[in-house]
């Protein structure tokens, strides 16, 4: 008859075998779904020299409590928030109109990144 603690072992072994195969995929999805929106918004329809379109990169770190994956604009990270909302041109005054690209692509990729975790959770079980 096994011992309490060769049952406890055994469950906790299993039990991490479980969570580094979800963790796995979920970085795996992720990955690629980082990559689609990176692609979505290097086709935005704002250029002027293309230095803002390709200058779009996913940076990854990866640490021993989990990932995060980054996506941001290398170059000319000063100007996507202008871009997005809009500001007022100085010296004359008149206000340039916003175009949205950052926000509804993230708002598309979380809600992505969120039915491919349920559907790696729900293959699993």
């Amino acid at each position: 008859m096994p011992r309490n603690d060769d049952l406890i072992r055994g469950f906790m072994k299993d039990l991490t075998e479980y969570t580094e195969e979800i963790a796995s995929k979920v970085y795996t999805a992720a990955d690629k779904l980082s990559r689609a929106a990176r692609s979505e918004l290097t086709e935005i329809p704002i250029k002027r020299t293309g230095v803002y379109r390709k200058s779009w990169k996913v940076k990854r770190f990866k640490g021993k409590k989990g990932f995060r994956l980054v996506i941001h604009n290398e170059q000319k990270y000063r100007i996507t928030h202008l871009l997005e909302n809009g500001f007022i041109h100085y010296p004359d005054g008149n206000t340039v109109e916003g175009r949205p690209h950052i926000g509804p692509t993230q708002d598309r990729l979380n809600e992505d990144f969120y039915k491919a975790c349920v559907d790696i959770i729900e293959k699993e079980e």
